[in-house]
């Protein structure tokens, strides 16, 4: 019978890498401090993990950044002047390109799964089912 293109993917939709490139994000965070770029790599690295921005809550992004409240407080000015606070979330260009790039890897994967493993009969290419 025909074979089926709903094999499993290993990452399940998760983002488990990303390409950085290194000048570009170095230029854009050389202002930071050696405590604030730690918060900011965490930060940005969990934003592209989870594939969304973060509420603007202290206790919680110190809690993502790996420091305390009041570590978090001492440094956060700092990590806002290379992200971006809107309507009450921390948004990030760098993280929310790659979330755009891994989505639009996604579908062209799943496109070409369904094509690999498709059922040729007649030289037509039947559909596979979606999942």
């Amino acid at each position: 019978g025909p074979v089926s293109s709903s094999r499993s993917d290993p990452r399940n939709g998760r983002i488990i890498w990303t390409r950085v490139f290194l000048a570009d994000f170095l230029g854009r965070t050389a202002s930071l401090s050696p405590p604030a770029m730690g918060a900011y790599v965490r930060l940005v690295f969990r934003h592209i993990m989870q594939q969304q921005p973060f509420a603007d809550n202290d206790n919680h992004l110190a809690r993502q950044a790996g420091m305390t409240v009041k570590e978090w407080r001492a440094i956060k000015d700092e990590v806002l002047e290379v992200m971006d606070l809107r309507d009450g979330i921390l948004h990030d260009d760098f993280a929310e390109e790659r979330i755009q790039q891994f989505k639009k890897r996604s579908k062209t994967n799943q496109q070409n799964v369904k094509v690999r493993y498709g059922v040729v009969t007649g030289g037509q290419l039947e559909d596979v089912a979606d999942d």
